[in-house]
């Protein structure tokens, strides 16, 4: 009865809260589409600082480890975009025809496909191993008492739907593509049914590893967030836009925040 309560709120939590973020973001993307990068930067910030390293550091007593797995992991993601950014495949070392090669922006536009490449993989193995941490955290919640697990559940439930729908924003700019964003957050989200089962048999060999992927999650939504979005909103604008974007990015922060102080 466990693995099965166990199963359904896993999937909830990780499926379940990206269709309802789907459905959210139908109709916020479409108003507000220019500002929800902002958005997405102060989500994916605010459940780093807010919610996955303060669980982590609340699961050790020695927390110099952990930071040292978070600056790994922030290089490692560097690194990891680097290599998208650099690989090419055999037939880009053929000869370039002249009028191929006497196109505007070619060269920019295959970096910039590159770019996109190495932020979506990011964002979604950062998603795949918080979502993992998450079904760690249910099942040891259900396996200590069925109603401290469905609080769990309903605590995961509520941080999630806000960091999905910046998922989802981050995803749709790169693919230009809803219902692949919809897919691409859906599958990360089935690794908290994977985490959440496996533990359940599992739990004392993943709970030691579960400060770690909660830190190396928390990089990644770091690196995303101040190497790619926070970048994008340095443009010059007008004063009133500026302030629409800072808006946005609080609003963010302010989600996360208030469903991480309300989930402890």
């Amino acid at each position: 009865m466990e693995v099965l309560l166990i199963t359904v709120a896993t999937f909830i939590t990780g499926v379940g809260s990206v269709l309802v973020a789907g459905f959210l973001s139908v109709n916020l993307l479409a108003k507000f589409e220019d500002y929800f990068l902002s958005f997405a930067a102060g989500a994916l910030l605010s459940t780093a600082f807010l919610n996955l390293l303060p669980e982590s550091f609340h699961l050790v007593d020695h927390h110099s480890e952990l930071m040292l797995t978070l600056l790994l992991g922030i290089i490692f993601f560097f690194f990891l975009n680097k290599l998208h950014l650099y690989h090419h495949s055999h037939d880009n070392d053929k000869k370039i025809d002249i009028s191929e090669a006497t196109r505007p922006n070619t060269a920019d536009n295959k970096i910039n496909e590159r770019k996109f490449a190495g932020r979506l993989v990011i964002i979604i193995l950062g998603d795949s191993i918080h979502k993992f941490g998450d079904g760690v955290l249910i099942a040891a919640a259900f396996i200590a008492d069925t109603r401290v697990g469905v609080l769990a559940t309903l605590a995961v439930l509520s941080h999630e739907v806000p960091h999905h729908i910046a998922d989802i924003t981050i995803i749709k700019e790169e693919t230009n593509s809803f219902s692949k964003a919809i897919r691409s957050v859906s599958c990360a989200g089935l690794f908290s049914v994977v985490g959440g089962v496996s533990s359940f048999y599992l739990l004392d060999s993943f709970y030691g590893f579960l400060p770690f992927l909660l830190v190396i999650a928390s990089s990644s939504f770091i690196y995303v967030a101040l190497a790619d979005l926070i970048p994008q909103l340095k443009k010059v604008v007008p004063i009133s836009k500026t302030m629409k974007q800072f808006f946005w990015l609080f609003v963010g922060v302010a989600l996360i925040g208030l469903s991480s102080l309300l989930a402890h």
